[in-house]
């Protein structure tokens, strides 16, 4: 183990031993009641199956390709005195008879991980490792009607259902099913509400400590509310040193919900300006079926085969700034609950080149209710298109995932 790797994790078990001591120094809250503690414990396996020119192919013996996690999450969040903390701590075990590789774009907005990886076997037939993270670790308090906040939580401001222009720091993938904890980032923020309806934020970000070549991101925001059911943002921020401005607007009209929200900015390395904007509705239908439909547009985005391979590396993606490789996406989504324990959703990305060379995906998912405390999902991938080439260059949107299936229980204490 390096030097590197026993100071972070010396570190993380120092500030965890020092939270959960100061948390019981205090005892009680102000409401005379323990600081609550709870957590989730999830296990979960995926099995895909890729063809010859997918990812994650091995040879024709071993077609199946198999990854199991089991992770526990401790939740302590509650009130001391006159402030609020929030601390999420996880412990996770990844198994894989492949070499699987996870890119997240959290870690940008981190000064330091916090986390410690144990990697017991990495080969092409098997890999395993153990990971220790301190997920969120923030305080705040409030005065009047001033809002300050510190350290590592999750930051929320798009409006889209798929994909959300606003989002800048860690959005979610459209096809993530799992939307319950987004992980958090190192920031220092202030909100100012000068009504009940409205506010302003300013948001400072930081940047890993270990790397010169990444700068810290600031952000400001303007929210408000008009009357029940119309919505507005205003959004200017720096990210890594590139300028950035946006909107989203939200309203009901005709029995749907409607939504528009997008963001111009500047590339890494270039004076060239580009826009990533989405346009979507909502609306139920009397089966109580709830049906999204967005259109989602990124002008960096590639417009032809060729392109695609360029932008699975440019660091607008790793910034999340292009949340996919094509220019032009259409994502929908139906959803019901079939009984009071059982819901069904279905999910469908498309895209394509001049309405040519259209590439797809599909995801239907189940949750089933086993009690109160746990539940159990279901879910399935399908994808169409052109696959990789010879020299497995991506040719499409979605060709390339191969299909697989999911199955993922969680308990909640």
């Amino acid at each position: 183990m390096s030097f590197i790797s026993k100071t972070n994790k010396i570190l993380s078990l120092i500030i965890v031993s020092l939270f959960f001591t100061s948390s019981f120094c205090f005892g009680e809250q102000n409401d005379g009641e323990l600081i609550n503690i709870t957590g989730v414990l999830s296990l979960s396996n995926t099995s895909s199956y890729p063809s010859a020119d997918q990812l994650f192919y091995k040879n024709s013996h071993e077609r199946i390709i198999n990854s199991n996690q089991q992770q526990l999450r401790i939740i302590s969040e509650g009130n001391v005195q006159r402030f609020e903390y929030e601390f999420h701590a996880t412990s996770t075990n990844q198994h894989s008879n492949t070499e699987v590789f996870s890119i997240t774009d959290t870690n940008l907005y981190r000064a330091k991980s916090l986390s410690h990886s144990t990697i017991s076997e990495s080969t092409t037939s098997n890999s395993n490792q153990w990971i220790q993270s301190i997920d969120r670790a923030a305080i705040s308090t409030s005065l009047s009607n001033i809002t300050l906040n510190a350290g590592r939580r999750p930051i929320s401001w798009g409006a889209g259902r798929f994909w959300q222009p606003l989002d800048l720091f860690g959005a979610f993938a459209a096809t993530d099913l799992e939307r319950e904890y987004k992980p958090g980032i190192d920031q220092i923020s202030a909100s100012y509400y000068p009504s009940y309806l409205s506010s302003f934020t300013l948001l400072y970000v930081f940047s890993p400590i270990d790397n010169p070549l990444l700068n810290d991101s600031q952000g400001a925001i303007y929210q408000t509310q008009f009357g029940a059911s119309a919505a507005a943002s205003f959004m200017l921020s720096n990210i890594s040193g590139n300028p950035t401005a946006g909107f989203s607007v939200e309203t009901d009209w005709l029995n749907a919900g409607w939504r528009l929200e997008g963001i111009v900015f500047e590339e890494f390395d270039s004076s060239q300006t580009s826009n990533y904007f989405i346009a979507g509705f909502d609306y139920q239908f009397e089966n109580e079926t709830f049906m999204s439909m967005e259109y989602y547009y990124n002008s960096s985005g590639a417009t032809n085969k060729t392109k695609l391979q360029n932008e699975a590396t440019t660091p607008l993606v790793l910034f999340g700034l292009q949340k996919q490789l094509s220019q032009q996406l259409l994502g929908v989504s139906l959803q019901n609950t079939i009984t009071p324990l059982i819901t069904a959703n279905y999910t469908m990305l498309a895209a394509s080149f001049l309405n040519t060379d259209i590439s797809t995906l599909h995801q239907l998912s189940g949750i089933i209710s086993l009690s109160d405390e746990s539940d159990l999902r279901l879910s399935i991938l399908l994808t169409q298109g052109d696959a990789l080439d010879k020299n497995e260059n991506i040719q499409s949107e979605f060709g390339h995932i191969p299909a697989s299936g999911t199955l993922k229980y969680r308990h909640y204490f």
